[in-house]
């Protein structure tokens, strides 16, 4: 009789998909000048009180790859999103569109996935965010101070957790 306890238990687990915005976190709240860095380690250890990490993607655009600190052996998948150049010659950042895809996708395509876990603070995740909800799936943001008003009233003070920040 224990181990159907134990089974049963297991079973109704929150598994997780964990997505990150680096740059978003590396500029949040002026971490970068202070010489700080996201901790992958504690955020890892975070998300795994909450339930099983299925996914765990960071979205890193191209020209910031090298500011990415060695992660692979915590389990996170790196994805580099290729920057367009604007009409000034600028490159503007992808990322969040990568990220809304991929939580469209993962929100269509993985019903095992129960919660999304968000690393970042601005609002352009508002509409994803909203049909995560609608799912029936838990949305949790881990940010600074700068999380979006938006973002705030629509995600449940119980669900935001600070951005956990390491020294260099």
């Amino acid at each position: 009789m224990l181990s159907l306890f134990n089974w049963s238990r297991k079973k109704h687990k929150k598994k997780l998909a964990v997505l990150v915005d680096y740059m978003n976190i590396d500029l949040m709240d002026g971490a970068a000048n202070a010489g700080k860095v996201l901790d992958f380690k504690k955020l890892r250890d975070e998300c795994l009180k909450i339930g099983i990490i299925e996914e765990a993607i960071v979205f890193v655009p191209g020209h910031w790859a090298e500011n990415l600190p060695k992660i692979d052996h915590l389990g996170f998948e790196i994805t580099l999103c290729q920057g367009v150049r604007s009409g000034s010659n600028k490159i503007e950042d992808r990322v969040d569109i990568h990220i809304i895809r991929k939580g469209w996708k993962l929100l269509k395509n993985c019903s095992s996935i129960t919660d999304f876990c968000l690393v970042g603070h601005d609002g352009h995740m508002l509409e994803w965010i909203k049909d995560v909800q609608l799912q029936g799936k838990a949305i949790h943001i881990f940010s600074g101070e700068k999380l979006n008003f938006f973002l705030k009233e629509v995600v449940p003070k119980e669900r935001l957790y600070p951005v956990p920040l390491i020294k260099k």
